[in-house]
């Protein structure tokens, strides 16, 4: 039995050594980007939560016609609340601009991230609305 194993080993061996020494190995990113990645990752689902939430407690008057397409900047304290809401791209009238303001009001308290690193008390989200399905 102990032959079988030296043989078995010795045969690998050789089978190393004929494709060139090299042992390929599973290529894995270093650990600072694996947090990194993680910390991406969490960010962008706990933004589409916000944004969902936001979307859920938009309430625009009348049928939509148009595209409209706006980003808002809201500020959240560390329990969710949203402490101040603004807009860095108009949406194209005062009306639906007025409109996502209340929203981020309304949906106070957002969601907070399920990985605590992933907050961040400043958030710019984009919005879309129009016509037939949603953006």
């Amino acid at each position: 039995m102990k032959d079988l194993r030296i043989l078995l080993l010795a045969l690998l061996m050789m089978q190393v050594a004929c494709a060139g020494g090299a042992v390929e190995r599973p290529q894995t990113l270093p650990v600072e980007d694996r947090a990194a990645s993680m910390l991406q990752k969490e960010q962008a689902a706990w933004a589409q939560a916000i944004a969902r939430k936001l979307r859920a407690a938009w309430m625009v008057n009348g049928p939509v016609t148009e595209n409209f397409r706006c980003v808002v900047r809201v500020e959240l304290a560390d329990d969710g609340r949203v402490t101040d809401a603004s807009l860095v791209q108009p949406c194209g009238s005062e009306e639906l601009d007025r409109s996502v303001i209340a929203a981020a009001h309304r949906a106070s308290p957002m969601p907070l991230p399920d990985y605590a690193p992933a907050f961040d008390p400043v958030l710019v989200l984009r919005l879309c609305l129009r016509p037939g399905p949603p953006c």
